[in-house]
């Protein structure tokens, strides 16, 4: 039985020299049709499938680095219009190639992805030239807020990833360079709203795909990206309680944490059973629960055997409510 799920595995390969002589050597092919077999193939190799390819992005990764090479040793040379127009020019360039691609293709989005990136590099000229703002966090929002459109029109899970992430520098910059100068607020405060503008993030998604059939957001990694990033910056003011670090507060942050563990855990176990985003929420509490364990090991405190039965304790359910989240999903 176990030869025969093998050969059905091979026979729903693509045929290539390889398989042929695979094929050969278990009887299925008659070692007379060989030769016909390898002629009819040669053309499905790795090499001729993915050489070419792999020459043509070599040469593409080599001219790129001679160009940012060259720009990196002329930049002051050039004057500020020839930097503007050539931006200018291959934003307008690509965008019409994703146009006539079609957004629907990847090569579309991989265009359209182009485009939205060198919309940075364009701000960034602007604001360097004419100083119009002594904060670079407001030509980074600015970023944002043009690419968002098309970052909805081409439903491309690239475009949504860069987003997320220049959303979330956009946020860290505003606080490192406004915030935190002007006390406005204090860095466990500011990660904690780190994590709820996330977790609203991420409630958006779930409220468009449930309500507005948003298909393209129906993706494992649209919802996980936002939820990791949320648990990332709501457990960071925690740990540094833990550790010691000066200025980090447990109640509020501790509290808002709380909060986004339980709704997200409720969602994720009744509404919406996943068992990806489960696993990241007990991660998040197993990796609290570690960081506590091993700092008072480290620091040689008394007791230590306590805590890490209560870290086994909490594998154990987690390790149980995920098999249970697993039959249900099976059922």
């Amino acid at each position: 039985m176990r030869e025969k799920n093998k050969l059905e595995s091979l026979l729903d390969c693509q045929a290539t020299p390889s398989l042929i002589r695979r094929l050969v050597w278990a009887g299925v092919l008659p070692s007379q049709k060989f030769i016909r077999a390898l002629v009819l193939c040669r053309d499905n190799s790795l090499l001729t499938r993915y050489g070419l390819q792999f020459l043509l992005l070599a040469s593409l990764l080599y001219a790129i680095s001679g160009f940012i090479l060259f720009l990196y040793a002329k930049w002051s040379e050039i004057p500020f219009s020839v930097k503007i127009s050539s931006t200018l020019s291959l934003i307008l360039l690509f965008s019409v190639l994703a146009w006539f691609q079609g957004l629907e293709t990847r090569r579309g989005r991989i265009y359209l992805f182009i485009s939205s990136f060198l919309v940075g590099p364009l701000l960034i000229l602007i604001d360097r030239y004419y100083q119009t703002t002594d904060y670079s966090w407001s030509s980074f929002a600015l970023w944002s807020i043009l690419i968002l459109p098309w970052t909805v029109i081409s439903r491309s899970m690239l475009l949504y990833t860069f987003w997320l992430f220049l959303f979330n520098l956009v946020i860290f910059l505003w606080g490192y360079q406004v915030a935190f100068p002007c006390s406005y607020i204090a860095w466990p405060e500011f990660f904690s709203l780190l994590a709820v503008v996330n977790g609203i993030i991420l409630a958006v998604r779930e409220i468009l795909v449930c309500f507005f059939k948003q298909g393209w957001l129906d993706k494992e990694i649209s919802r996980l990206l936002p939820l990791i990033i949320s648990l990332c910056f709501g457990i960071f003011p925690l740990i540094g309680y833990i550790l010691g670090i000066k200025g980090s507060s447990v109640l509020d942050c501790g509290l808002i944490f709380f909060l986004l563990l339980t709704l997200a855990s409720v969602v994720y176990f009744r509404v919406f059973p996943n068992l990806s985003a489960l696993i990241c929420l007990i991660s998040s509490v197993c990796t609290l629960f570690l960081v506590f364990w091993f700092y008072q090991y480290i620091t040689s405190m008394p007791y230590w055997y306590i805590l890490f039965i209560f870290v086994l304790v909490i594998f154990g359910f987690s390790s149980s409510l995920v098999l249970k989240l697993k039959n249900m999903t099976k059922s």
